[in-house]
């Protein structure tokens, strides 16, 4: 993984197992003022899945990405990414989100929010920011 930096890390397999099934995912990211417009740049959101999340039931699992005037990113909320997938092909490893930031005003803190259909019984997530994109590869030079 190539980070941003250490304070731009939202989770490092953090649990995303809970009673509730609608939570934040591990720290919020203050980004020091408000109204940033981070689009511009090429910083990229990526979340992968540390260990298999499992639930009660099939169904669907949603990370969004969010901004917020508060820390606990219940104020007035702007959503800058929505990522669903089946809660089976969340397995270990797998890699979930990898996307550009869009372009738009960023408030204050940023957050990744995990909403399920059901309760969510195991499984781990990383999510961070980066500046290389998540799917680049170096090869060595043919010289």
């Amino acid at each position: 993984m190539t980070y941003l930096d250490k304070f731009a890390e939202f989770c490092d397999d953090t649990a995303i197992t809970a009673t509730v099934t609608n939570a934040i995912v591990g720290d919020v990211i203050d980004l020091g003022t408000a109204s940033l417009n981070l689009g511009t740049t090429d910083i990229w959101f990526v979340a992968k899945i540390g260990t298999a999340v499992t639930s009660n039931s099939t169904g669907t699992i949603t990370l969004t990405l969010l901004s917020d005037s508060t820390a606990d990113l219940a104020t007035s909320a702007t959503t800058h990414f929505t990522a669903s997938a089946v809660k089976g092909t969340l397995v270990a490893g797998y890699n979930w989100v990898a996307a550009k930031l869009p372009g738009g005003t960023y408030e204050r803190y940023m957050g990744v929010f995990c909403q399920s259909d059901s309760v969510l019984l195991g499984g781990t997530l990383n999510a961070y920011l980066t500046l290389v994109e998540p799917m680049w590869k170096a090869y060595p030079d043919a010289l």
